[in-house]
């Protein structure tokens, strides 16, 4: 299921052991790549990268073992927890 805006939630903030509010931040994916273990990362319009693997049974996405599951899944939106956190843009060899 694809969600198209931030979710306010209350979380538990690990880094001063207190409850805040927290943003998920839904990030438009604008391409993918392989890892060096050869599995699929998603990365996103932030600068951010986020694996998405298929890993049944705990994580079910069939979509991204194919070119065009990959394709139809381009613009769609992920939560970005690095977004979530303040974390700058993760650095890639591949751009």
């Amino acid at each position: 299921m694809w969600l198209s805006s931030p979710r306010l939630y209350y979380g538990s903030d690990w880094t001063r052991g207190r409850l805040t509010f927290c943003w998920n931040m839904k990030k438009r994916i604008v391409g993918f790549h392989l890892d060096e273990e050869q599995h699929w990362v998603a990365e996103l319009e932030c600068g951010h990268n986020q694996h998405v693997r298929h890993n049944p049974p705990w994580t079910i996405r069939p979509w991204v073992i194919t070119e065009e599951g990959r394709d139809r899944a381009l613009g769609h939106e992920l939560n970005c927890k690095k977004c979530d956190v303040g974390a700058p843009p993760d650095q890639s060899d591949l751009h």
